[in-house]
C-alpha cells in the first residue's frame, strides 16, 4: 500500500524558448531548460530550492521507493529526461496531483490547475501575480530574480504537497483496490512522456512538397468550382459567392432567404423623390443603403427533401449531409454536394494533416503533446500536432 510518508514533491521552473506555435516553454525545445528545482522530502518541513538536479538525483538513490509527486508531472519528467540518462529513473510509485483531481471529480475539469485544485481542498493558496503574468508574456524563469523565483517555487511545492495528503487520504478512504487502480493509471505518465521526449520522426521535406502540391491543386479545384455554380448565387448579394461558407452552401441546397443591399430613393411627406439642392450632385435624387430579401430556391428536390425528414438526417451543410445527398439526390444537389465534398477534402488534409506537423517538427522530430486530463472518458488525447487524427481514408 502507498505510504505517504515516503514520498518527493516535485516542482521545477523553466527557460521560455520555444517560438509558437509550440508551447513556450515545452520540455522537447532544444534550448529550454529547468532553471530551479524545489523538492521536499516527505516529512521534512524544509523545501529544497537549488539550481542543479544533482540533489534531487542522490534523492532518487536514497530513497528508490519513494513515490514521486507533482502537479502535471509529465511537463518535470520530459525535463528531468533531458538531464540525465533515462535509466536514472528506476520504475517508482507516481503521483500526478492533476490527474488525481481529474479522476476523483469523475474527469469534469479538464487540466486543472494548481489553484483550482488547491481550492477544491480549501487550501489558502494564490499564485504570484508578478511572475505568473511575466510567464505569460514569455518571460522565463531564467530571467526573473532568484530570490523572487524561489518563493514562488516554493510555495508551489508546499501547497503541492499539502494537496497530495489529502488526496492520499481520500485514496485510503476508497480503499486499497482503488487505490491501486489510481496507480497503475499513473505509470502511462512516465510512458507518455517518454513517448514525447524521444517524438516520432518526420520528412518535414517530402511534406511540404507534398502540401505545395495539394495547395495548387486546391486553388485548381477552388476555381472550377467558382465557374460552375457562382451563378446560382443571387447576384447582387451582400456577400460574395464564397464555398467554404456553411451558412450559404446550407441556403442553396436547402433555400431561403438572403440580404441583397441596393440604394433606396429618399422621399418626402408627399412621396417624392427628394433631391440634393447643391453641391456636386444638385438635382441629384437622394438615396439611403438598406437591404431587401431575395429567396433562394432549393437545389434539393422534394422528394430527397421528403427522405431526409422520414430518416430524421440533419438538413444543413455537415459532410453526412453532402455524403446522403451525393447518394440519394441524383439531381444537380448530388453534384454540387459532390463538388463541396472534395474542396473541403483537399482542404482538411492541408490544414489539419500537413499544416500542423510541419509547423510542430523540430529537426526532423514531432514531439506531440499526450494528455491524461483532457477527456470526460478518460481516454488518453494528443496535441500539437493531434498525432490520433490520422485518416484511415482515402490515404
Amino acid at each position: 500500500m502507498l505510504n505517504q510518508h515516503n514520498a518527493i514533491i516535485l516542482d521545477l521552473e523553466t527557460t521560455i524558448n520555444a517560438p509558437a506555435p509550440h508551447f513556450g516553454a515545452t520540455p522537447t525545445w532544444p534550448t529550454n531548460r529547468a532553471v530551479a528545482y524545489g523538492f521536499q522530502v516527505a516529512g521534512d518541513p524544509h523545501v529544497y530550492l537549488q539550481s542543479s538536479v544533482t540533489r534531487l538525483f542522490e534523492l532518487f538513490e536514497e530513497l528508490p521507493d519513494a513515490v514521486l509527486v507533482g502537479h502535471n508531472l509529465s511537463f518535470d519528467l520530459m525535463y528531468l529526461l533531458k538531464t540525465s540518462d533515462r535509466e536514472a529513473f528506476k520504475p517508482r510509485p507516481l503521483w500526478d496531483t492533476m490527474k488525481f483531481h481529474h479522476i476523483q471529480t469523475g474527469k469534469a475539469d479538464p487540466n486543472p490547475s494548481l489553484v483550482r485544485v488547491a481550492q477544491f481542498w480549501g487550501i489558502p493558496f494564490k499564485k504570484d501575480d508578478e511572475i505568473k503574468e511575466r510567464f505569460k508574456l514569455g518571460i522565463g524563469a531564467d530571467q526573473i530574480d532568484k530570490q523572487l523565483l524561489y518563493e514562488y517555487l516554493e510555495a508551489d511545492v508546499r501547497v503541492t504537497a499539502e494537496i497530495f495528503y489529502n488526496q492520499h487520504l481520500y485514496a485510503k478512504e476508497q480503499g486499497e483496490l482503488w487505490t491501486r487502480y489510481v496507480l497503475e493509471l499513473m505509470r502511462g505518465i512516465k510512458a507518455t512522456s517518454e513517448m514525447s521526449t524521444v517524438g516520432i520522426s518526420f520528412n518535414v521535406l517530402g511534406a511540404a512538397s507534398e502540401k505545395a502540391k495539394l495547395e495548387a491543386e486546391l486553388q485548381v479545384l477552388e476555381s472550377a468550382f467558382k465557374t460552375n455554380w457562382e451563378h446560382c448565387w443571387p447576384q447582387g448579394a451582400g456577400t460574395d459567392f464564397n464555398p467554404n461558407s456553411p451558412t450559404q452552401i446550407e441556403t442553396l441546397l436547402w433555400g431561403g432567404e438572403v440580404k441583397i443591399p441596393y440604394d433606396q430613393e429618399v422621399l418626402n411627406e408627399d412621396g417624392e423623390a427628394v433631391r440634393f439642392k447643391s453641391g456636386a450632385k444638385v438635382g441629384q435624387v437622394k438615396t439611403k443603403k438598406t437591404t431587401k430579401v431575395g429567396i433562394v430556391n432549393p437545389m434539393v428536390t422534394n422528394l430527397a427533401q421528403e427522405l431526409f425528414k422520414r430518416k430524421g438526417w440533419d438538413m444543413k451543410s455537415s459532410a453526412q449531409t453532402l455524403q446522403n445527398l451525393v447518394k440519394y439526390d441524383k439531381a444537380i444537389a448530388g453534384a454540387f454536394a459532390a463538388d463541396i465534398l472534395e474542396l473541403r477534402n483537399k482542404a482538411k488534409t492541408i490544414t489539419t494533416y500537413y499544416k500542423p506537423y510541419i509547423n510542430f517538427a523540430n529537426e526532423g522530430t514531432i514531439h506531440p503533446a499526450y494528455n491524461h486530463c483532457v477527456t470526460q472518458t478518460g481516454r488518453l488525447s494528443s496535441s500539437k500536432p493531434n498525432m490520433q487524427n490520422i485518416t484511415s481514408k482515402d490515404k
